[in-house]
């Protein structure tokens, strides 16, 4: 029983092990969600400078801008919520790495308890063929 327990534990454990990697692998996702948005924020910044341009696209520009900060507070607000959600699955995790150890213990100590009963009854199966003997 107590080793059925181990089993069950570990197998818990690999799956809030996946489920850490992928928290962590969306995480990086939005991380570079977010840094996209920088980047065409500052490239249509830079090309509103351009002399020749510049002045044609200010609505368009504009209108851009504003897409791109709406884009940036939800990649924020998402990344704040996977975040929570990455630390959360840490938790999990060593919540299950704890329960793990401590199957692994009471496996230990049923194995050990089983060996020294068997120990015991070979004892006692010994003392009684002696005296049978005598």
């Amino acid at each position: 029983m107590p080793h059925e327990r181990l089993k069950k534990t570990r197998r818990i454990s690999a799956v809030q092990t996946q489920l850490l990697r992928s928290a962590k692998w969306r995480a990086g996702a939005i991380l570079r969600e977010r840094e996209r948005i920088d980047v065409s924020r500052s490239e249509l910044v830079t090309s509103m400078g351009d002399e020749l341009f510049g002045p044609l696209l200010v609505e368009q520009a504009a209108r851009r801008l504003s897409h791109l900060a709406v884009e940036s507070a939800q990649a924020a607000a998402a990344h704040a919520a996977q975040e929570e959600t990455v630390r959360a699955e840490g938790l999990s995790l060593k919540r299950t790495e704890r329960a793990v150890r401590a199957a692994a213990r009471a496996s230990r100590t049923a194995e050990d308890r089983a060996t020294v009963a068997e120990i015991a009854e070979q004892s006692a199966l010994r003392k009684t063929a002696g005296a049978s003997l005598a």
